[in-house]
């Protein structure tokens, strides 16, 4: 069967969805390689995939945690991008297009620049992996341009240096990125969450939700320790809910003084605070609390009557597939219009981190787990969800793509 190698960038929750993929395509008898900076070896490996570390002196061990920590975004500091993208250039991937020859690389969206260099470098066609829901009328190529418009200082001329270097014709910046069109996209959620309908597209594949249900590593919660018939609300601003700022302590805080209230004393918080938040924050934690690191998520959903979210994709798939309600205050990114989206099909209700007090903290958690029409709708798109996940579409079009994508031989411009 096929060698298939996975690119993705430094952040967990752009990792999480390509696992399920991953798993399937590796039942049906493929090898799988992940390729991705150091801090993510432990989580790959956990999976029983190979893992290739790439960019380690751009990104060393404890880049993830520190960035999170300065509340810095890696690949979308300019600076950074090009750091790697020099590398990449200078054949980061020599060694490793040369040692393990994959038939097919599947890429995230995230590293679009890096697609671009790619092909032109080693003559592949990659297939995209999409874990966010872009705004009507954008696309795959604009997103380029914008890059390649935001990279600092030379980096945009040399890249057009580089690909003149290796004899590729063309006579303008869209010339250069013509290719992209050309390149199969797997957007890993069901189109029934977008808000418009989408037009038939033969190369962009809106797939199942990807939900990794069977994942291992994060920390469980002692159920025994929970009060017997409580029902359980999940807190969460994902893994990178430190970079946040005062939004992210403010949140932590309400959540726990809002489970102080008589109106939730049957009720019990897991909230998920992170690896790099300092507790000593929050003050006396409640008994009808548990804080918690990095919690299995999957595993708390299958529990839980209400989520309150940061509205990160991952985590609003994941509440869909197990049918419960959510409450979600947006931050920055597409959490804004997945937040939209949630509000739109009446899955919860959105909220303004902004205007985040107490009181309105607790008139929505109280709203949303007494209401009937949101509780239908949520198991309504769930069943939708389930069906579209066992249809394994992603792996469908991953199959039917190899014969095409693989390049028969590498361009030799490797140093």
């Amino acid at each position: 069967m096929a060698i298939i190698a996975f690119l993705i960038d430094n952040k967990e929750g752009h990792i999480i969805p390509s696992i399920k993929l991953a798993f399937h395509l590796k039942e049906r008898g493929h090898d799988i390689v992940y390729l991705s900076v150091t801090d993510n070896e432990a989580i790959i490996k956990e999976q029983g995939f190979a893992f290739h570390a790439v960019f380690t002196d751009v990104y060393p061990k404890g880049f993830n945690e520190s960035n999170k920590r300065n509340m810095d975004e890696a690949f979308d500091d300019a600076e950074i991008k090009s750091r790697h993208l020099y590398k990449l250039m200078e054949g980061e991937l020599d060694t490793f297009f040369a040692a393990v020859k994959p038939d097919l690389f599947i890429i995230s969206s995230f590293l679009n620049i890096e697609i671009l260099l790619l092909h032109y470098k080693y003559g592949i066609r990659p297939l995209l992996l999409t874990t966010y829901l872009r705004k009507p009328g954008a696309g795959f190529v604009q997103e380029c341009i914008d890059t390649i418009m935001d990279l600092p200082g030379d980096t945009a001329g040399d890249i057009i240096g580089f690909a003149e270097g290796l004899g590729i014709d063309f006579t303008s910046l869209q010339d250069l990125l013509l290719p992209l069109n050309e390149l199969h996209e797997l957007i890993l959620c069901p189109a029934e969450l977008e808000m418009e309908l989408i037009t038939p597209n033969d190369k962009v594949h809106y797939t199942g939700p990807s939900i990794w249900t069977n994942r291992r590593g994060g920390e469980i919660p002692d159920w025994s320790a929970i009060k017997p018939g409580a029902h359980i609300i999940y807190g969460s601003l994902g893994s990178y809910a430190v970079s946040y700022g005062a939004a992210c302590a403010q949140f932590f805080v309400i959540m726990m003084q809002v489970m102080r209230h008589k109106d939730l004393q049957g009720h019990h918080l897991i909230l998920s605070v992170g690896n790099e938040f300092d507790t000593r924050e929050l003050g006396i934690v409640p008994d009808n609390v548990t804080l918690m690191r990095w919690t299995r998520q999957t595993e708390v959903l299958q529990r839980a009557s209400l989520v309150v979210t940061h509205g990160g994709l991952g985590s609003i798939k994941e509440s869909v597939y197990y049918g419960v309600p959510m409450i979600v205050f947006p931050i920055r990114y597409d959490q804004v219009r997945n937040a939209t989206l949630v509000d739109y099909h009446k899955l919860g209700l959105r909220g303004h981190i902004e205007a985040l007090s107490e009181e309105d903290m607790r008139t929505k958690i109280l709203y949303v787990l007494k209401n009937d029409t949101i509780r239908r709708n949520i198991k309504k798109m769930q069943l939708v969800f389930e069906e579209k996940e066992k249809e394994q579409i992603g792996v469908a079009v991953a199959e039917r793509m190899l014969p095409e994508l693989v390049a028969p031989h590498y361009r030799s411009h490797v140093s």
